[in-house]
C-alpha cells in the first residue's frame, strides 16, 4: 500500500507478506443402497478435524515517488522484523442425502458446518471484522432423458441447483449471506460415460446495510469427467 500527500515530496509505501504452511486431511464415509426396483438411496458423510497453520511473516516500510508517467520508484527500504504467528483452521463437517434413479436422474440435499475460524495475523487486523461459524445448504440434481439414445441431445446430462450460505463473515455487525442458483450440462464425449462439463452460476453476496455492499456475480465452470472402461484384459483367438 502506497500513501502520497500533495505538495509532499516523497511518499510512504509499505509492504506485507504472510507465507502460510500446514497439513489438514479429510475422512469421509458413502452408504448406497437400493430401495425398491428402481430407485437407490445415496448417502455421504465427511469430518476435517482443526489444523494449525503457521505464518511467517514479512514488512518493509520504503520512501518512494512517481513520475509523470505514474511509475513508482524506491527511493529507501528498510525492513521491520516481526514475529511468526500462528493460528488454527476450525473443522468441517458435511453430510448429504439423495434419491436417484440410475443412469436417469437423481435429488439430492447436503448440509456444510465449518466452524468458527480464528484468522489473525499481525500483519491484517481490521478491527470491524469478526469470524463465526460458516453454515451452507445446497440442494440440486440432474436429469438425463436417455442415456443409451441415438438421439445426442437425449443424452445430455441436465444439471441444477441452488446453494445458501452464511459466510461467517461479520463486517460492521452486519452478517454476510450469499445465495446462488446454477445450471449445466454433461455433454457427451465418447462411446462411455465420459462428459465434457459446461456450467454457469448467478448469485449474489452482501448486504447494502451499514454503509457495506451487495454484489452480484457470475460463476463459469468448466471440466471433464472420464468414464471410460479402462485396463480391460485383452482377448485373442
Amino acid at each position: 500500500s502506497s500513501f502520497y500527500q500533495d505538495n509532499v515530496q516523497y511518499g510512504t509505501k509499505e509492504m506485507n507478506v504472510a507465507s502460510i504452511s500446514g497439513f489438514q486431511f479429510r475422512v469421509g464415509l458413502q452408504y448406497e443402497r437400493e430401495i425398491t426396483e428402481k430407485l437407490r438411496l445415496e448417502s455421504s458423510a465427511s469430518y476435517t478435524p482443526k489444523a494449525s497453520l503457521t505464518s511467517k511473516n514479512e514488512r518493509s516500510i520504503a520512501t518512494s515517488t512517481i513520475n509523470s508517467g505514474l511509475v513508482e520508484t524506491i527511493v529507501d527500504q528498510r525492513d521491520i522484523t516481526i514475529p511468526n504467528t500462528d493460528f488454527d483452521l476450525p473443522e468441517e463437517w458435511r453430510v448429504g442425502v439423495g434419491i436417484s434413479q440410475f443412469h436417469k436422474w437423481m435429488v439430492g440435499v447436503e448440509y456444510q458446518n465449518i466452524g468458527k475460524a480464528n484468522y489473525k495475523n499481525t500483519t491484517f487486523t481490521p478491527d470491524n471484522v469478526k469470524f463465526n461459524a460458516i453454515n451452507i445448504y445446497r440442494v440440486g440434481g440432474y436429469f438425463i432423458p436417455q442415456y443409451n439414445d441415438n438421439n445426442y441431445l437425449n443424452r445430455i446430462t441436465y444439471r441444477a441447483g441452488i446453494r445458501y450460505q452464511d459466510t461467517g463473515l461479520n463486517v460492521n455487525q452486519h452478517d454476510i449471506k450469499e445465495f446462488g442458483m446454477s445450471f449445466g450440462l454433461g455433454l457427451p464425449a465418447g462411446p462411455y460415460m465420459s462428459n465434457f462439463n459446461l456450467g454457469v452460476e448467478y448469485g449474489n453476496r452482501g448486504t447494502t446495510s451499514g454503509g457495506l455492499v451487495k454484489e452480484n456475480f457470475v460463476n463459469i465452470f468448466i471440466g471433464l469427467s472420464f468414464n471410460d472402461k479402462w485396463f480391460n484384459k485383452r482377448k485373442f483367438n
